[in-house]
């Protein structure tokens, strides 16, 4: 098999690979965020009179609105390789928010792994950690390891969006725009008023990865009412679009089912490869920080 079982393909999943769109723009457009509340600004220390906050005189990050997600959520995924369980995924937002660039950040960290029972045919143990901006939700440290078969490295990224400045592994890269990292494009992604989307609506999110800058991207497909393991769920269908060639064989073919209520949780992904298929389903959700709205009721 080509492609690798990975945190990465399941976080691209979520969104969410380091495939290239075709023809994607470079610069990220317009997101469907709602604006930032007067209240909620004022209460920051740095917020400025007219109600937005700042970093600084000459820069300010754009403000999103997170009403997603809050430290101490934890979703459980399990991977499935066709009719095979090869491995589990977890993302949580830790308990921790350390103070970086004198900003209050979220600690996001992924981990990935393969069964025990399917590590004859390829081992995965990967660790995805982010710290975001509490209230732009763009990453400022992004620390992978990476145990993919006999693969092993840690990679290390800063990112400086006031300079446009990306410190990677392999040197120094400079964005047109500001630049997301997995883990950041996917609680991102959740922020970004999918539910306002309209059928076609194309959403940027630029992401880093292997030291590249990918410009990700996915269109909102429409609504459905999907069943997994433990219940029925109004769900808005998302694709990502990629181009083919290392992991998926159609970009049009990949979907992302989001739960359609207050917490936008990916809950089911079918992801095809150049051999085979990639399913991942959510068993298990912690510490929400709003009530399981999507859920729908049946007798059956």
């Amino acid at each position: 098999m080509n492609a690798r079982i990975s945190l990465a393909i399941i976080t691209l999943a979520l969104i969410k690979s380091a495939s290239v769109w075709a023809q994607a723009p470079a610069e990220p457009t317009a997101l469907v965020s709602q604006p930032a509340t007067a209240t909620a600004v004022a209460a920051r220390a740095d917020a400025a009179p007219d109600g937005s906050w700042k970093t600084d005189t000459a820069f300010a990050l754009p403000r999103v609105v997170n009403t997603a997600f809050a430290p101490g959520e934890k979703l459980t995924y399990v991977l499935r390789y066709g009719w095979f369980t090869a491995g589990e995924a977890v993302f949580s937002v830790e308990a921790d928010q350390p103070m970086i660039n004198n900003r209050p950040t979220y600690h996001l960290r992924g981990t990935g792994r393969t069964l025990a029972a399917f590590e004859w045919f390829y081992t995965v143990r990967d660790e995805f950690d982010s710290y975001v901006d509490q209230d732009a939700l763009f990453p400022y440290k992004y620390v992978r390891k990476v145990h993919e078969g006999k693969t092993r490295f840690t990679d290390e990224v800063t990112f400086d969006h006031r300079n446009r400045v990306i410190k990677g592994g392999k040197g120094t890269f400079n964005p047109t725009g500001l630049t997301h990292d997995l883990m950041s494009a996917l609680y991102y992604a959740r922020c970004a008023g999918l539910r306002q989307a309209q059928p076609g609506q194309f959403v940027n999110v630029p992401v880093f990865l292997d030291d590249k800058i990918y410009p990700l991207g996915f269109v909102v497909l429409g609504r459905e009412v999907i069943k997994i393991g433990f219940g029925r769920f109004r769900c808005i269908v998302v694709s990502p679009k990629v181009v083919t060639g290392t992991v998926f064989s159609d970009q049009n073919n990949l979907k992302i089912w989001v739960t359609d209520d207050a917490n936008m949780i990916p809950i089911k992904i079918y992801s095809p490869l150049v051999v085979g298929n990639v399913n991942a389903e959510l068993t298990r959700f912690e510490n929400l920080r709003n009530p399981m709205g999507a859920a729908v009721m049946t007798q059956d």
